[in-house]
């Protein structure tokens, strides 16, 4: 009879030779093969891009090296010399890291992941603008109204339009939902309006835009991290959503809480816009977080034109207005910019400027 002390040296001996089994399998089954200028790490019959030499300018990947198909471009954190791609029809994956002066993609329209249309990446359905090339010097872009999300966060920060940098204008569709990590990182517009249908903005959206000076968070975005880190010359925020939380729940037990916290992370001096029936709020935050560099003001005293009646500011006079306007002259809390419903200029909001606020309505309709 063995022994426990024979039984557990045989499962030690069995256990380590099967260790050192599997380490040269892994060792045997990854290789690297450069080729043309490009090295690929292939593995089990498909090959990665990770390495391209510098004196390519014009980068052709082809569909197979050797007997592998290459279906990963995974370029790591290091500057690339080349300044147009061509994607063949096997690719699934494409990663890359900023490629300042890259201006075009070329995509093989077999592709089923991927397309290009002038120049810029997409995916094959259209919904996802994945990279806009940086080093393009056109100075304004608008993105197709089929686009749903910009940016595709997979192994490196930067996607979207990262690192284009002579853009001054960017066009966003109403449609829009997503916008991922870093999508604008290193931007330099300094203003840009965002769509109503956005709900979710990724980390560091809009990391380190110096000339970034003013934005609108519009009503429906409930998601985002830090979306203004390194922006240190933001001056103005304006906050649409009627976040609805108090001040002493659980970080995180609510959606809204980001807002909140967005005056804590911000370390410049920014003035905060909130809508009037959430100054309250917002004030007592500021108080809460003293170290907060935010000025929080309401709606009402935006240096803005104002449109007569846009008590829900969303930049027309419509009957939702009206709507909003009875239900705050009820003492419902609700009434986003009370000084648009004063419309009879007595700096006093009443039912008489409901009245006229209907008979505008209902002559703009005539």
């Amino acid at each position: 009879m063995m022994t426990m002390k024979k039984i557990i040296s045989i499962i030690t001996s069995l256990v380590m030779t099967m260790l050192l089994i599997s380490a040269f399998s892994l060792i045997g089954s990854a290789e690297d093969i450069t080729e043309n200028g490009i090295t690929f790490s292939i593995s089990n019959g498909t090959a990665t891009v990770y390495d391209v030499e510098e004196n390519i300018a014009d980068l052709v990947i082809p569909e197979y090296v050797g007997e592998n198909r290459v279906e990963k471009i995974l370029l790591p954190e290091k500057e690339h010399n080349f300044t147009t791609i061509t994607i063949p029809a096997s690719i699934k994956t494409v990663c890359l890291y900023k490629c300042s002066n890259l201006t075009d993609f070329y995509v093989d329209e077999a592709n089923e992941n991927y397309c290009s249309v002038d120049g810029v990446l997409y995916s094959k359905d259209m919904k996802t603008l994945i990279f806009y090339p940086p080093a393009r010097t056109k100075t304004t872009f608008t993105v197709p109204d089929c686009v749903e999300k910009i940016g595709e966060h997979i192994e490196f920060e930067y996607t979207g339009f990262s690192y284009a940098v002579n853009l001054k204008e960017i066009i966003l569709p109403e449609g829009l939902i997503k916008i991922d990590d870093c999508a604008f990182a290193y931007c330099t517009f300094e203003t840009i309006e965002l769509p109503k249908s956005l709900i979710d903005l990724g980390g560091s959206a809009f990391a380190c835009n110096l000339n970034l000076r003013e934005i609108t968070i519009p009503e429906n975005v409930e998601y985002f991290i830090e979306p203004f880190y390194g922006c240190d010359n933001l001056e103005t925020l304006i906050l649409l959503r009627e976040i609805n939380i108090n001040l002493y729940q659980s970080l995180g037990e609510l959606k809204d809480w980001n807002y909140l916290h967005l005056l804590h992370e911000h370390p410049t001096e920014v003035t905060v816009y909130v809508t009037d029936n959430r100054l309250a709020l917002y004030s007592e935050v500021a108080e809460f977080w003293q170290n907060t560099a935010s000025t929080i003001l309401p709606l009402s005293e935006i240096p803005k034109d104002i449109i007569a009646g846009d008590v829900n500011y969303d930049q027309t006079l419509s009957i939702s207005d009206i709507i909003m306007l009875q239900k705050g002259l009820a003492n419902y809390d609700c009434v986003k910019m009370w000084k648009a419903g004063d419309m009879d200029g007595n700096e006093d909001v009443n039912i008489f400027d409901l009245i006229i606020m209907k008979r505008e309505i209902i002559n703009s309709l005539s």
